[in-house]
């Protein structure tokens, strides 16, 4: 019976900001279908109002509006908890947290939902880093080098179907998120060439 690798530290952390995020996402965006109906009752003229009412009003004029920003909110809570999709979910939390932080700085919403929302961005960040590698090789739309394993060279298929073929040999284990992988025998590599050629111009 095969046993299990325990997780490293790591991976426990990483672990357990991804599952903080996404449940503080998925109530937040929940709440959105109720949030504003205190907004859609404001009939005080717009220059009467404070800051925050102004912008409660804003969202409380449109249901529509502040249900998608919900669905939005919970559908990036969803993505981090995948790894293939966690990268996603942290740009598109990071897109929804930093107009909602802008939103509390500059319309003077509660302090607690301003530190609430860096504290949120402040763990997004981490995911990223945490899972460093990734991040940069996305960043840069690169993927993993070339690898060999004795006789064979393994090609790695990046984005829209070309080659990646870099400089460095690694050893047994193919490190990233990679679309395919080909072996190739070394009579079989000269035949490749003009396309790994072709995909580093």
């Amino acid at each position: 019976m095969a046993t299990r690798t325990p997780l490293s530290w790591i991976a426990i952390i990483d672990l357990a900001l991804r599952w903080h995020v996404c449940i503080s996402l998925s109530v937040y965006g929940g709440a959105k279908w109720v949030q504003f109906a205190y907004g859609a009752a404001i009939d005080t003229p717009a220059k009467d109002l404070s800051d925050m009412e102004l912008m409660w009003a804003f969202y409380g004029r449109s249901q529509e509006y502040a249900s998608i920003i919900g669905v939005l909110e919970i559908a990036a809570g969803i993505l981090l908890l995948f790894q293939r999709t966690k990268l996603l979910g942290v740009l598109l939390g990071t897109t929804i947290l930093v107009n909602v932080i802008l939103q509390d700085v500059f319309y003077n919403v509660l302090s607690g939902a301003l530190l609430a929302a860096l504290f949120y961005q402040v763990e997004l960040l981490a995911i990223a880093w945490l899972d460093r590698q990734r991040s940069r090789s996305a960043l840069r739309g690169t993927c993993t080098p070339c690898i060999t394993f004795g006789e064979r060279m393994v090609l790695v298929a990046g984005r829209h179907g070309r080659w990646c073929c870099g400089p460095a040999v690694l050893s047994g284990e193919v490190v990233g998120t990679c679309a395919h992988v080909v072996m190739l025998r070394k009579d079989e590599r000269q035949a490749a060439s003009p396309r790994i050629s072709s995909s580093r111009t």
